[in-house]
């Protein structure tokens, strides 16, 4: 299901139920049970009781739903936060992520020297640039 198919509303966390679910208290009343969404488990977003999270509910049955976003404690979302919850970009250059052109894990940015020694980047057997 689309995340824009998805019910938003907000809520603060009851507690923590076995195998990853929440039981979470919406501000109108009612008590849905809800997992944490994919990207929160990925970046390790912790919730813990009483903190105050949107939540996505599904249409076809609202008792359920994911935790998309965790606020902030006065309740209000954060420039940053609004960013990467809409898939914004984390700060960093950008670009590659190593490689030849960005230095890579082991350092430096260029290919030169090495065991055979020639500072030529492309690798080729004739160890040229090709046009």
């Amino acid at each position: 299901m689309a995340k824009d198919d998805l019910i938003q509303a907000e809520g603060s966390v009851n507690k923590i139920l076995g195998g990853g679910r929440y039981e979470i208290r919406i501000d109108s009343g009612q008590t849905v049970t809800a997992q944490m969404s994919g990207r929160m488990r990925r970046f390790r977003i912790r919730v813990i009781p009483g903190d105050r999270v949107q939540i996505g509910l599904s249409p076809y049955d609202p008792s359920h739903g994911f935790i998309t976003f965790r606020l902030r404690e006065d309740g209000q979302v954060s420039e940053q936060g609004a960013a990467s919850a809409e898939g914004g970009k984390k700060g960093g250059k950008g670009g590659f992520k190593g490689g030849a052109k960005s230095g890579g894990p082991k350092g430096g940015g260029s290919k030169s020297g090495g065991p055979k020694g020639g500072g030529s980047k492309s690798g080729g057997p004739k160890g040229g640039r090709r046009s």
